[in-house]
């Protein structure tokens, strides 16, 4: 039945929803989009009541309430079908309400589009490009035609695809905002400080726009290439003011996202970086930045790095190395002799990075991606995430004109942990990746990912790179090394299972078509899988939380175990085995690990025969009679303090699982997970502290 207007002010709903599970949103990131487009109404239609969700409680806790006038809907991958269902809930609610859904998850060509939006009645209007003002404009039309969705869809309305006049059309694109200053800030308007008490991330923007245009990403098409810029001196207010709200409603938060696309690259950058080193002075926020640093112009990339007293790490985002896949998705702009530099300064100066590669790009072979991660590994870099391509709505590279070119060989797949019950109804977000092609088989791709997993669980979390240098100084070369503990792994036998379970998953992710994908889950056994036992996450960082926590006894097993096979052939000095036990025990109780949350901030006791502390400290020389002790030494290991209250902030919000083991372990910093060992071998003697390993 449609509810009645009468003369009360017109509502509008702005949703930017994310599924939870157990408690916890795998996007976890403030929804600031639609912030945005709240400030503008709240500027421009003061008389208009509109609220923004990011969570589906809150929505129906709200509709049961009132039903509004207006539903506004985000698109995203993580998204789509949820915001679709709660499109069809309101629509069956109040038949008179607009549905307006926006979001970059939409094909480009513009039949797909139309196609896009048939298959979603309960959608009134589909736009595109940006909605900050847009969204405005609807409303303010929708008044004007007497809250007529008819009289409404018969005008000629910009950046959109609808039904006009018995016909579905997709208009033009509206040129993107240069003034990016006109939209009020969501955070200084108090828009956003319901998410600081949900525990989400401040989610926060300094420019729009992508100078590049690399096919996979839907920022590489023209309309994106232009960056415009918010002002510094908003820049600062607002970063102070989330400091602040932070400091006073979340003082357990450690994390700030930052949505730029080349954080960094820019010269004002440099400048942004300094008032979040200011923040971080008065608000011990944020210890982590999550955010992508720019592609180019390496020596104020590192300026902008060091600002921040180490919560931001260098992020170069290569995808691959190889000149032809590069070419094929249009990325051969980017300067790659500036990778080699920015890796080369930032080792210099002690500083960590990180890298991404996609596997499975256009030319993409198992060759040319492996001397992509060789040469990514030999470099230094830090840590190296492996990711599959993904098909993305509204990039070049998901266009039917690019599939027919390269002749992908296309899988389904769940979105990490985004899927739940809503009123009785299953709904799943489901992606479309490239598993092989002309230059990869399935095989290949198959072998690529054991080298993935291999790198989470044995490189980036960075404990291992005193024995890496160890190895390099030695004559043995850092991919060596890890070619090498890869192929040992697969024949370990505390590690077969480990392995066998990545690969099992790795293929049951994968189904023929989306409704296949959709369809296995629906099935209540499947489905209790997915919420019990951990299906249907991100299958690499939860098999490199299993190897750092689950399975770090024998991942520490492992890797001392090739390391010495390595030095085969080589002379080692006597006792120089007996140390390297010592060794690898000591390393084994020097993380933090265990299957329960309990088991990361307990303490823990080894006894050794050896200074190993003092030997990792100078650099693991080949000699090793003047770290021989004269006798057996007890240790007592225990978290620093101030990790130990670092991790306890983040249990808090994100707590230490199986089925969040994905999420935890890209939410704490590495070194928080390091103990500090203490002689307590003669209680009548003074306590020596030794320092532990210097991770980079």
């Amino acid at each position: 039945m449609a509810t009645q207007r009468a003369s009360n002010p017109l509502t509008v709903y702005l949703a930017d929803l994310r599924h939870v599970l157990h408690g916890n949103a795998y996007n976890d990131s403030m929804p600031l989009g639609v912030g945005y487009m709240k400030a503008v109404m709240d500027e421009r239609l003061p008389q208009v009541n509109s609220r923004i969700f990011a969570f589906p409680n809150k929505l129906d806790e709200a509709l049961a309430q009132q039903v509004p006038d207006v539903l506004m809907l985000t698109n995203y991958m993580w998204n789509c079908s949820l915001s679709y269902y709660y499109a069809e809930k309101v629509k069956q609610l109040n038949p008179n309400a607009l549905i307006v859904m926006g979001g970059p998850n939409f094909p480009l060509e513009d039949d797909r589009r139309i196609a896009f939006v048939m298959e979603r009645p309960a959608v009134d209007i589909y736009v595109t490009g940006e909605g900050d003002f847009m969204a405005t404009d609807l409303v303010q039309w929708f008044i004007e035609d007497g809250y007529s969705i008819e009289k409404l869809l018969q005008r000629d309305i910009h950046s959109a695809v609808y039904n006009h006049n018995g016909t579905y059309i997709a208009t033009s694109l509206k040129p993107r905002s240069k003034n990016l200053d006109e939209i009020p800030s969501p955070w200084l308007t108090g828009i956003m400080d319901e998410f600081f008490e949900d525990s989400l991330f401040p989610l926060y923007e300094t420019n729009r726009g992508c100078p590049f245009t690399c096919t996979f990403c839907v920022q590489g098409v023209k309309w994106y290439t232009k960056v415009s810029y918010f002002s510094l001196e908003r820049i600062k207010e607002e970063i102070y003011y989330i400091g602040q709200k932070v400091h006073q409603v979340a003082p357990h938060m450690k994390t700030l996202v930052i949505a730029d696309p080349n954080y960094g690259m820019f010269e004002r950058d440099i400048e942004v970086s300094t008032y979040i080193g200011e923040i971080q002075k008065e608000y011990q926020y944020p210890l982590i930045i999550n955010a992508t640093t720019g592609k180019n112009q390496a020596e104020r990339v590192i300026q902008s790095l060091e600002k921040v007293n180490g919560a931001l790490v260098m992020y170069l985002a290569v995808q691959s190395l190889d000149h032809d896949v590069l070419e094929n998705v249009k990325r051969s702009n980017i300067q790659l002799e500036a990778y080699e530099e920015i890796q080369t300064q930032i080792t210099a100066r002690g500083m960590r990075s990180n890298s991404d590669l996609i596997l499975g790009l256009p030319g993409d072979s198992l060759e040319s991606h492996m001397g992509s991660l060789r040469k990514l590994i030999d470099l230094g870099t830090s840590r190296l995430n492996n990711f599959q391509a993904i098909l993305l709505k509204g990039s070049e590279m998901e266009t039917a004109a690019s599939r027919q070119q390269y002749a992908y060989n296309t899988k389904y797949r769940l979105l990490p942990k985004s899927f739940g019950v809503y009123h009785g109804k299953k709904v799943f977000e489901v992606e479309e990746i490239i598993v092989s092609s002309a230059a990869m088989s399935f095989d290949d791709y198959l072998t690529a990912r054991k080298y993935h997993v291999a790198i989470g669980a044995f490189w980036n979390h960075g404990r291992f790179r005193p024995i890496v240098d160890f190895m390099n100084r030695n004559g043995i070369s850092s991919w060596d090394w890890l070619h090498a503990v890869t192929q040992a792994m697969q024949r370990h036998p505390g590690l077969t299972h480990f392995m066998e379970g990545f690969i099992r998953e790795t293929k049951g992710e994968l189904f023929d078509t989306e409704e296949d994908a959709i369809a296995y889950y629906e099935n209540e056994a499947n489905y209790k899988l997915l919420e019990d036992e951990g299906l249907g996450d991100n299958i690499f960082y939860k098999y490199a939380g299993l190897a750092s926590f689950c399975y770090w006894k024998e991942v520490t097993e492992c890797v001392f175990e090739t390391s010495l096979q390595l030095l085969d052939g080589k002379t080692l000095p006597e006792g120089f085995e007996a140390l390297w036990h010592d060794a690898q025990e000591y390393y084994r109780h020097l993380y933090a690990a265990g299957p329960e949350q309990p088991n990361l901030l307990e303490s823990t006791n080894l006894k050794v025969d050896h200074d190993v502390a003092e030997w990792l400290l100078n650099g693991l020389p080949m000699e090793t009679k003047a770290f021989k002790l004269p006798a057996t030494a007890q240790l007592a290991i225990d978290l620093k303090p101030l990790h130990r209250e670092a991790l306890q902030d983040v249990m808090k919000t994100r707590p230490y699982n199986l089925q969040h083991i994905s999420k935890f372990i890209r939410r704490v910093d590495a070194e928080w997970l390091r103990r500090e060992p203490v002689d307590i071998s003669d209680r009548n003697a003074s306590s020596r502290t030794k320092k532990a390993p210097v991770t980079v």
